[in-house]
């Protein structure tokens, strides 16, 4: 009988313990966020922030609506609607999803005050895109470290702003 309690006493305090934690990854992963940009904000999170060299990767993004308005953004797909960076530490930008077109956004959707919206975005280690940003290089990201940030387009009323991720350090090396 004491064995019995024991074994249920200590079950229901794995459940308690367990019942606080995310069991979303991509909330787990995001621990700082970008400069607030009218009340809403946006992170970046990786699984791993060492990333093999020709790779491909899944980025976490969180758009979070701290305000008290509603808002909107155009919703197509992830790779059309966020914009997804590396950036070295000598400055050198490489621009990880195409650029999006205006016409691609094709649903308007909204997020209410305190909502949030996540999203997953697979990138390739094995390509970027060049100004325009239309047309993949099919050229390697070389090996080095780097910052990863997002950034992305929203409206309160008529206005659009762009808000953009924290700065993740990253690092590419070839194994």
């Amino acid at each position: 009988m004491k064995k019995n309690f024991v074994t249920l006493f200590l079950s229901i305090l794995s459940v308690a313990l367990c019942h606080g934690q995310s069991t979303n990854v991509s909330e787990a992963l995001h621990r700082d966020w970008g400069t607030a940009v009218s009340g809403v904000r946006l992170s970046v999170g990786l699984t791993n922030t060492v990333i093999a060299a020709s790779s491909s990767f899944s980025v976490f993004v969180i758009m979070e609506n701290t305000s008290t308005n509603v808002i909107f953004y155009g919703e197509s797909s992830p790779e059309q609607d966020l914009s997804i960076f590396l950036i070295g530490k000598s400055g050198q930008t490489y621009r990880l999803t195409r650029k999006p077109f205006a016409f691609t956004r094709l649903v308007l959707m909204k997020i209410d005050p305190r909502e949030t919206v996540n999203w997953t975005i697979t990138v390739s280690c094995n390509q970027y895109f060049e100004p325009p940003g239309f047309l993949p290089t099919k050229k390697a990201i070389p090996v080095g470290d780097y910052f990863l940030k997002a950034t992305r387009w929203f409206s309160i009323g008529s206005k659009a702003q762009q808000i953009e991720s924290n700065l993740l350090s990253v690092r590419i090396e070839q194994f």
